[in-house]
């Protein structure tokens, strides 16, 4: 279903089924919308054998961190909780997050790999620093124009001497300020 948009609980679980139903690799859900079915209809779709794994739905942090730990808790089988970039991946960690997604690793590889190595370690603290020191001001840059951020990481990607390529419309492209 579109993002944002409201379908019953049951649609969205026919919706998942018949991906994973249609492919025979290894799938994994990015759910949206903060509803209070999505912990059942993940847990229903792990009941799947080529469903390996989660993207908890956006949401403030507490509903994100209860939707993963929720499923975590149902699921018998190993389950993979992806989080979302750091900010909401961090408090995930301690209850059973073992990946995560984001922009910064484009830039700041080893920072993303280490802010994931303390993340699963348990070391919250080194965790934060890493973020703190070397993710959040990478991170900045999509704050230099305003848009949903694409535009400025691909702009830094080619600084980087990496392939961004130019943003596809409806986005715009960087200018000069």
């Amino acid at each position: 279903p579109p993002r944002g948009t409201h379908h019953p609980a049951e649609g969205y679980y026919e919706f998942y089924k018949g991906i994973i139903n249609s492919v025979s690799i290894a799938t994994t859900i990015l759910p949206s919308g903060c509803h209070d079915f999505w912990p059942r209809i993940i847990t229903r779709l792990a009941e799947f054998e080529n469903m390996i794994g989660f993207f908890p739905p956006g949401g403030d942090d507490d509903y994100y961190t209860n939707v993963g730990k929720q499923v975590m808790q149902a699921v018998s089988k190993p389950f993979l909780w992806i989080g979302e970039n750091e900010d909401l991946t961090a408090p995930c960690f301690q209850f059973g997050c073992k990946a995560y997604s984001t922009a910064g690793a484009t830039f700041a590889p080893e920072a993303s790999w280490q802010f994931w190595e303390h993340g699963v370690a348990g070391e919250v603290e080194s965790m934060r620093q890493v973020f703190e020191n070397d993710i959040t001001p990478v991170l900045a840059i999509r704050e230099l124009q305003s848009s949903d951020g694409l535009n400025t990481i691909k702009v830094a990607m080619e600084a980087l001497g990496r392939a961004g390529g130019v943003t596809r419309p409806p986005g715009l492209q960087v200018t000069a300020a």
